[in-house]
Parts: C-alpha cells; structure tokens; sequence
C-alpha cells in the first residue's frame, strides 16, 4: 500500500503549480535583490572566484553550474569553472560556492506548499514532501540563470549556467577582471 502514495505526486504537483509559479518569481525576485546590494558578499565572492580561475590569457568559458545534490542536501553549493575546452569533458581546477544564504528563504516556500498542500491532502508522508521539495529546488535553481542574466554588465566575460553535467547556457557577462 505505501508504495502507492507517490502516485500522488502528480496532482499534488498540478495543484500547486499556480502557487509555485508565484512563489518562485518572488523568491527571484529577492535573491536579485540580494546579489544586487551583495548581501552577504555572496556576489562579490563569485566575481572573485571567477578572477581567480581565469587563466591570463583568458581563452575559454567560465561556468557556474548548480548541483543536484546541493538541493537535495540543502547545502547550496554551486561549482565555479573555467573551462579551455568542452565543459564538463575536461575537469578543470574549479571552486565550490557557498549559495546557503541565497537560497535559505526558499524553506518558506516550502512550508507554505506543504500548508497549502495539507489544505487538499489527507496525511502528507515526508517522502511527497520531499518529492515537492525537490520539484520547487530544482526549478529555483534551474532559474537562477534569470537572476544572472538581469546583473550582466556591459563588460566582462561571458558567463555560463546551467546544472552540472548538464546543458550551459549563456547568462551574461560578468566583469571579472581586475577585482
């Protein structure tokens, strides 16, 4: 019988889809807030370490990529690369980024899906939680590129997002050098 429960996941998630999506704009909303003022001198530590790894010659791609299991984990974590060649095929020296004081609020909206979800659910197990909670992370994350794309600068290097080990994509320009 409990293995039946996670047939639930999709109307749960049907339900929640307008909420989510009001939800996830907000949050963006407040990280670019956030990044914009460098609360937390998160933005600047990523510029930083984005100097740091550019070679002087400067021929390649940097990357921000977010990692799967940072979410799943709760540790925030993103990976920061130069790459010389093809990302991800080449392993490159590359640098961990604490983001937990970026995304720490989105446990808030997490405990406002699993209200909401209480509201049409009868005995919510914590594996559907779980379940959601991962659903709303990755999307969050997956959008995070937005929040890059709205601080480009006009100069700099062209900057990379996307999950790790997965597809990049531009997300602007950052300006890196001389930091």
């Amino acid at each position: 019988m409990e293995q039946c429960v996670l047939e639930r996941i999709e109307a749960m998630e049907s339900f929640l889809k307008e909420e989510k999506e009001g939800l996830l704009k907000r949050r963006l909303a407040e990280i670019e807030s956030m990044l914009q003022g460098d609360a937390g001198g998160v933005y600047g530590r990523l510029k930083a370490a984005f100097h740091e790894l550019t070679p002087e010659d400067g021929r390649g791609v940097l990357a921000l990529s977010y990692l799967r299991s940072s979410y799943i984990t709760g540790r925030h974590e993103f990976y920061l690369a130069f790459y010389t060649g093809e990302p991800f095929v080449e392993e490159p020296d590359g640098l961990y980024l604490d983001m937990k004081s970026v995304f720490e609020a989105a446990e808030d909206d997490l405990r406002e899906m699993n209200r909401r979800l209480g509201e049409e659910f009868v005995r919510i197990i914590p594996a559907e939680k779980e379940e959601i909670r991962r659903w709303y992370m990755g999307q969050l994350y997956g959008r995070f590129g937005e929040v890059l794309e709205s601080l480009s600068e006009d100069k700099g290097r062209e900057v990379y997002f996307g999950g790790y080990m997965e597809e990049l994509k531009p997300a602007g320009r950052m300006g890196v050098e001389g930091i």
